[in-house]
């Protein structure tokens, strides 16, 4: 499956562009799936706890990305989702698996 066909969103927060992604479930297609970057579109540093609005003690999670489109876009390492009872798999050159 395409990342494409999934809806793909970048994350924004004023002053600030690209810094994660969020896509359509692959399995239910009814929950977005957030991915925030090590390595954010715009060359800035990585989003913060507090620009991302995470409550406290929730793990902080970041992905390395390579590419700068949906349809070239890797992610390392895997993205799960399962704790949810969502999907759990890659993104590899814009394909998901």
């Amino acid at each position: 499956m395409l990342l494409t066909e999934l809806d793909p969103r970048w994350i924004t927060v004023p002053g600030r562009h690209g810094l994660g992604m969020s896509f359509e479930c692959p399995h239910c297609h009814d929950f977005r799936i957030p991915v925030w970057f090590k390595n954010p579109l715009d060359g800035g540093p990585p989003v913060t706890r507090e620009e991302m609005k995470q409550p406290p003690g929730e793990e902080l999670h970041h992905w390395q990305r390579t590419g700068d489109t949906f349809e070239t876009m890797t992610l390392s390492p895997s993205i799960d989702a399962s704790k949810w009872k969502h999907w759990h798999g890659f993104v590899r050159n814009g394909q998901i698996s």
